[in-house]
Parts: C-alpha cells; sequence; structure tokens
C-alpha cells in the first residue's frame, strides 16, 4: 500500500535517514527502503542569541538583546523573558524584527543590584524552543548588574551600634574605601566578632574585608548611611557558602533580597539567627529566632557543634507571607509548643540597660542538652546588663527541659558591662518575670542566691540582685516545682536572709509612688523614716517589731499631714537593732 509519513520536529539535520516498517502486534520487520535520504530541519538548528557575556549591564538601564534564527524556522512565539535575580516569576515581551534577526528588550525595573535572569522563548505550532536550550526557567543566563554609585538603606543612628553587611562584589572591598572616617575612633568604628577568640577585632586588625554573607558592628558619632561606589551583584547560579565556626558567627545575607531562612540548607543544624534593632531604645536590642534574613543587615548565628557547619544559602525571595511572619516572630517563637514558658527580664536600676530575651521551662520532648528548642545567647556589645541561663558551660537565652514530677532548676548568671570609668559596685538589677502556660500543680518559683546563700523573695512577680565589687557577677539558681522540692534543691540555704540589708527604691527617680525593699535576718524592732535635705521627718513607714524575712514599703510622696511634697531629693533612714543606713531618692512631679 501507499503510506504517508509526517516527519517528528525533533528530528535533527541528518542525511542518511532509512524507513523501517514494523508490525505493531509481534514487533517484526516488514521491510526498510533500500536507500537513506536526507532531512534538513531549521527547527533544531542552533539559535544564536545574546548572552551575559555580550551585556555591560548598569542598574535602571534597559539592555537590548537579540537573537538569530535558523533560515526556515518560523516560530508564532518570540519572546525574551526576565526576571530580578530571586524573584519566583518570570515576565516575557515580545522580539520582533523582518528576516531571521529579532531584537527584545530588557527593561530596566528588572536589572538591579540583585542581579537579573532571563532566557528566549521560540514556540512553533505546540513544540517550544528555549535558550538555554534545557531547564531554562530554572538554569536560566544570568547577568551581573554593575552598580556604579547605592547607598545603603540602613541608616546609623549617631553613637548607637548597628549590625551592618554588604550584599555586593564591590571593586575595592578594603573598609578604607567604604568607610573613610575609620581608624577615629571618636568618629567611627568597625568591629568584628572572633569566634575563635571570643572577642571583637576591630578594623583595620580584622583579617576580613566587606565581602558578601560577612558582618560587622558599625558604630559612628554622627547619623549617617555609607555609600557603595563601584560593583557588581552576586552571582547566583548557585547557593552561596557560608562557613560557620563552633560558637558564635557574624553573617550577612550575600544577596540583596530577602531570605527565608528555612531556604538555607544546613541551618537545621545550627540555631536560628539573632537580630539587633538599635532603634528599640531602651528595649533590648536582641531578637532571637528571626525567619528571615534581609539584605543590608548582619545576623548572629550560634554553631551548637564542636566542628565547622557549612551553610547555602539559596538565591530565593522570602514570600510575603513569611515577611509578615518574621515581623511578627517573637523571641520564644522556637518554644511556641512549650507547656510553660517563663520570660526573665533584667533592668540595671541606675543606667536603664536591659537584657530581656531569656526564656526557659517545661516542653514535651525537651532535653537537658542542648535541642531544637533551645538557643544560646549573643555575645553583648557595649554598655549592657546580662542575664545568662547557663546550660552545660553554655549561656543560653533558651533553655527548656522536660517536665518530672517534683520539679526543675536552672543555673542563672547576672553582670553588667557600664560606661568607661563607671564601676558596677552597688548596681542594682530588677528581674522581672512573665509566664505563658500553666504550672505544674503544687508548683512555685523560687531564686536561691548561690553567692550570699540565702533566698531572694519573689514579690510582685520580680526580684532583686545586686552587684558588689565582692560578686561583680552574680551566680543564683532559679528552681520551678514543689516546696520540698526547692528546699532539697537549695543545699541547705534556708528559706530566711542570712543578713540584714536595705535596698535602693524603685523606680528612682519616680513620679507618684516608690517601693522601699529591705530584708531581716532575725525578729528585731525596726523603723524607716523619711527626711529632706534640712533633716526634717516627712513620714514614718514603719516602726514596729518584725520577724526574718523580706519586706517592701511604699511611699507616696505624701508627709506626715497628707499633703504632698514638692519635687526633690529625700532621704530614707532604716534603723534595725543596731544596723543603721541611709538612702536617697528623687521625686519628680
Amino acid at each position: 500500500g501507499v503510506f504517508d509519513w509526517l516527519v517528528p520536529e525533533n528530528l535533527p539535520d541528518a542525511s542518511d535517514y532509512r524507513i523501517r516498517v514494523i508490525s505493531s502486534a509481534d514487533g517484526s520487520v516488514f521491510g526498510e527502503s533500500a536507500s537513506g535520504f536526507a532531512i534538513s530541519n531549521p527547527a533544531l538548528r542552533e539559535i544564536f542569541v545574546t548572552e551575559p557575556n555580550d551585556i555591560a549591564a548598569e542598574v535602571g538601564i534597559n539592555i537590548p538583546v537579540e537573537a538569530t534564527l535558523p533560515e526556515g524556522y518560523e516560530p508564532q512565539v518570540r519572546e525574551v523573558c526576565f526576571k530580578q535575580t530571586g524573584a519566583t516569576e518570570f515576565q516575557c515581551s515580545a522580539m520582533t524584527g523582518s528576516g531571521l534577526v529579532l531584537a527584545g528588550n530588557i527593561p530596566g525595573s528588572a536589572v538591579s543590584e540583585r542581579g537579573t535572569k532571563y532566557y528566549y522563548s521560540f514556540v512553533r505550532g505546540n513544540v517550544e524552543r528555549t535558550v538555554p536550550e534545557f531547564n531554562a526557567t530554572s538554569l536560566p543566563f544570568e547577568i551581573q548588574v554593575q552598580i556604579n554609585s547605592f547607598t545603603s538603606p540602613v541608616v546609623i543612628e549617631s553613637r548607637s551600634y548597628s549590625m551592618i553587611s554588604i550584599p555586593m562584589v564591590l571593586d575595592d572591598p578594603r573598609f578604607s574605601a567604604v568607610i573613610p572616617g575609620l581608624g577615629n575612633d571618636a568618629v567611627e568604628r568597625l568591629l568584628r566578632w572572633n569566634s575563635v577568640t571570643e572577642e571583637y577585632d576591630e578594623a583595620p586588625n580584622i583579617p576580613r574585608n566587606f565581602v558578601p554573607g560577612v558582618a560587622f558592628w558599625y558604630i559612628s558619632a554622627t547619623n549617617t548611611d555609607f555609600s557603595i561606589a563601584g560593583a557588581k551583584s552576586v552571582e547566583s547560579s548557585q547557593p552561596f557558602s557560608l562557613m560557620l565556626l563552633p560558637g558564635f558567627n557574624q553573617i550577612g545575607n550575600p544577596f540583596a533580597f530577602p531570605v527565608a531562612w528555612e531556604n538555607v540548607i544546613g541551618s537545621s543544624g545550627v540555631d536560628a539567627p539573632v537580630s539587633f534593632d538599635a532603634s528599640l531604645g531602651e528595649d533590648d536590642p536582641y531578637r532571637y529566632n528571626q525567619t528571615i534574613i534581609d539584605p543590608w543587615e548582619g545576623y548572629w548565628v550560634n554553631n551548637p557543634t564542636s566542628g565547622n557547619v557549612e551553610l547555602q544559602v539559596r538565591p530565593i525571595e522570602a514570600s510575603a507571607a513569611s515577611k509578615r511572619h518574621s515581623k511578627n516572630a517573637s523571641g520564644s517563637s522556637l518554644a511556641l509548643d512549650a507547656d510553660y514558658v517563663l520570660q526573665l527580664r533584667a533592668v540595671s536600676q541606675t543606667h536603664k540597660l536591659r537584657d530581656s530575651q531569656n526564656y526557659l521551662g517545661f516542653a514535651a520532648g525537651a532535653t537537658d542538652g542542648h535541642d531544637r528548642i533551645d538557643f544560646a545567647e549573643a555575645p553583648g556589645l557595649g554598655n549592657h546588663v546580662r542575664l545568662s541561663i547557663m546550660q552545660d558551660g553554655v549561656r543560653m537565652a533558651g533553655s527548656f527541659k522536660s517536665s518530672e514530677a517534683a520539679g526543675r532548676e536552672w543555673v542563672l548568671e547576672v553582670s553588667a558591662s557600664l560606661p568607661r570609668g563607671l564601676s558596677a559596685d552597688g548596681e542594682l538589677i530588677r528581674v522581672s518575670l512573665s509566664e505563658q502556660g500553666v504550672l505544674p500543680n503544687g508548683f512555685s518559683l523560687f531564686v536561691v542566691d548561690d553567692d550570699n546563700r540565702e533566698r531572694i523573695p519573689i514579690v510582685e512577680s520580680a526580684f532583686d540582685v545586686r552587684l558588689t565589687t565582692e560578686y561583680p557577677v552574680r551566680h543564683l539558681r532559679l528552681i520551678v516545682g514543689t516546696e520540698s522540692f526547692a528546699a532539697q534543691e537549695s543545699d541547705g540555704i534556708t528559706e530566711t536572709p542570712s543578713r540584714v540589708v536595705l535596698e535602693q527604691n524603685y523606680p528612682n527617680p519616680f513620679t507618684s509612688t516608690t517601693i522601699i525593699r529591705y530584708q531581716l535576718s532575725s525578729r528585731t524592732n525596726v523603723r524607716l523614716e523619711v527626711y529632706n535635705l534640712l533633716g526634717q521627718k516627712l513620714a514614718t513607714l514603719v516602726n514596729r517589731s518584725q520577724d526574718a524575712g523580706w519586706y517592701a514599703e511604699e511611699w507616696n510622696g505624701l508627709d506626715i499631714s497628707g499633703k504632698p511634697v514638692s519635687s526633690g531629693t529625700y532621704f530614707y533612714r532604716f534603723v534595725s537593732g543596731e544596723i543603721t543606713d541611709t538612702k536617697t531618692m528623687v521625686l519628680v512631679r
């Protein structure tokens, strides 16, 4: 018989094709053409296009591109498709021209400091050809865009530290090329944590330059930003590799767009990022368990292992939903499945320094060691108060354990780094406690002072610790459990104070009322009185015999007759047996 044969479009050019007729029933060969014949298929001949090596791209400038089609190939759809690096969707625009040469355009809106990805698409009938030929949407052409000048979006507040990174490949990565004022400590400083020495190196003695993925502390005497002169976008055909040493590392997002932490290969083996926000003012600027790493910012990442860990940052922009979640992320986000969470906020009463990101509690499946919901405490910087939850010699900001029948205990350390020339001796640290969830039945909170070997009372969900020359670092234990468990774990420390102490009032200065705390080691007569600067007695707060224990008295700023006193400095005098102590306080109406 006579048969018609439709030549498939995917057959390449060749001069010796033959026809073989095969039975569909049993695969036997009926016959084969005696001589070969040629097929010329323009649909599979090479298409010549503008490739990245042919392009000198600058931020915001349109990029003209060309494609030369093989003779005889006439696709109905002729497009160049493009996107900024990191974006999920390509946009396409038609290529036009007469004859075999087509012209197209990548608009300047797709040409940014992030870099540009693009490919060509040609469709004839139902068959699409792309250039690059294979996996064009996942492995497109990439343009590293030239950045002649760029101003960092990070604004440096005067005399406040910021953690910065640069998501670009600089023509000159030296510190002095980016921050000319370095070297004059009174003007600008740049520091970086050394994971080996566990101290800060300071420029120019930092063994790294401004390269993608590396973060630094930066402080300036004035409000400023920093400008980049001469750079190109970071190459992103492969994930960007970051090597973490054991302990804390300062890293940056190597790409100029936000990346979700879950898109970082290897991130499950290290603690989640810790950000720093100087705009929080008096609040603790650290924010733990971040889910997004933003460009230009710097982050702490703790490697809890004893060996190096490689992270690979995939060049995928975080989704809008991920960005919203990151903005709302809290320090305890890793403990959302915990049964009970206790947040500890430490505040120095004189200098108002804060450390509020400290969490402990009970969680099902938690272990006593460093596990998935524990997170280490980032190193301090500058003037700060520090409350650390100690776990196997490591400072933790989050430590969760399984709940046991009688209770559990956590070891705490409290210290402060004050402005140059000032001593922490006498500094009062108030630790407030905030609970989430429900404690097991019969459980309470107890604080043991291991330095002075006494219990510290918890009054109105807070307790006080004073730093001294003898004890500049205070060692405490927080016990969550039954009364009998607390007594067992207190190592013979009694429930009553071992000495008589008058504390500094809080708040101080105050506007209406203030609390004066003191402790007694035995039953004794107590007088607590308020005087003005002339030595005139204004009020008697206590005048009676009291048992050993902890006490808190309020002064409402009224004199003996019940009239408000004016703004100013006042004394309060404490007499307990043979012990007398006097402190000052300031009232501001």
